[in-house]
């Protein structure tokens, strides 16, 4: 996804492009692989509707400016936080990790089947929350990501 156009005009995405990052879990070597769902840079309202995988998305400016740092934001700080960790409307296990200036990371963390150090990292949303979207944030009590990583890897939920 290098290139999506908005209104005819080309805008650079490869800030978005899946990457990978080494990690030590638990005194072992783990592959994380991150990857990046549209609504890191679309929204549900706007001017500008784009289709995307049978979805009405929009294209939010503001999502897209902010975007152009997260895959910074989770290079440097993924590992050193804290996330909460919920149960999705589809009842699957997501996380979120609040950054600096109120900007949340929504994501899911899932084990490929038949591999012993890898994690496949989907991050599904990042947006900044103004003071009246908090509340709306899911509750819970914060744990470290690197506990939930290794909860991961072993195929066990995180929520316990």
């Amino acid at each position: 996804m290098s290139k999506i156009f908005i209104n005819g005009v080309a805008r650079d995405m490869s800030h978005l492009d899946p990457f990978q990052m080494q990690a030590d879990i638990d005194g072992q070597a783990v592959t994380l692989n991150f990857t990046f769902f549209n609504h890191c840079f679309t929204d549900e309202k706007g001017d500008i509707p784009m289709g995307f995988k049978n979805e009405e998305r929009y294209w939010s400016e503001d999502r897209y400016r902010d975007s152009l740092n997260l895959r910074k934001l989770l290079e440097k700080n993924f590992l050193s936080h804290y996330a909460v960790v919920y149960l999705s409307k589809k009842q699957a296990e997501q996380y979120h990790v609040m950054e600096i200036h109120n900007y949340a990371i929504f994501f899911d963390i899932n084990k490929p089947s038949g591999t012993s150090n890898t994690l496949k990292i989907k991050i599904i949303s990042a947006y900044t929350v103004d003071h009246w979207g908090k509340h709306a944030l899911p509750k819970g009590t914060p744990k470290k990501v690197r506990w939930i990583l290794s909860m991961r890897l072993k195929g066990l939920s995180a929520l316990k």
